[in-house]
Parts: C-alpha cells; sequence; structure tokens
C-alpha cells in the first residue's frame, strides 16, 4: 500500500496518478521515451512533480499492469487501449 507522508493530499500519489491518468485520455500517443513522457506531462498539466516521485509513479502504474517497458525502454502505456 502506499501511502501518504505529507499534509497536503494533492502530494499524493493517488492524486497523481489521478492526474497522470487523466492527462493520458487526451494523448493519442501510447510510446514514450522516460523522459519524455515527463516531460510533457508536467508541461501539459499543472504538476509540479519531481522526477523521483514520476520514476515511483511509473513503478506503481507497472504493478497495476497499466504500462510496461521495452526492450528499447521506451514505456507503452496500455491502460486505455
Amino acid at each position: 500500500m502506499i501511502l501518504q507522508n505529507n499534509d497536503n493530499p494533492l502530494n499524493s500519489l493517488y492524486y497523481i496518478g489521478y492526474q497522470f491518468l487523466s492527462w493520458l485520455k487526451t494523448v493519442d500517443k501510447r510510446l514514450f521515451d522516460i523522459e519524455e513522457l515527463f516531460f510533457e506531462f508536467t508541461n501539459n498539466t499543472d504538476s509540479n512533480l519531481q522526477f523521483s516521485k514520476f520514476l515511483l509513479l511509473l513503478d506503481w502504474l507497472y504493478v497495476e499492469d497499466c504500462l510496461n517497458i521495452n526492450e528499447n525502454g521506451e514505456v507503452e502505456i496500455h491502460v486505455f487501449t
């Protein structure tokens, strides 16, 4: 279980996951370089997210079978396909 360790719910991984998945619904692309995905997400949303927390989010979504990392190190999104 991923617990929140601060007082601001907007910094919780659950809320960031909601923002990320909501943003993904608006994007047609489903194959990203990890850095490209981070920059596109943070530049197109009001997220002030650290890269380390973004990686934790990707880990969580991988465990939930929402994405995969291919042999080239690219993130394959398959949650809305």
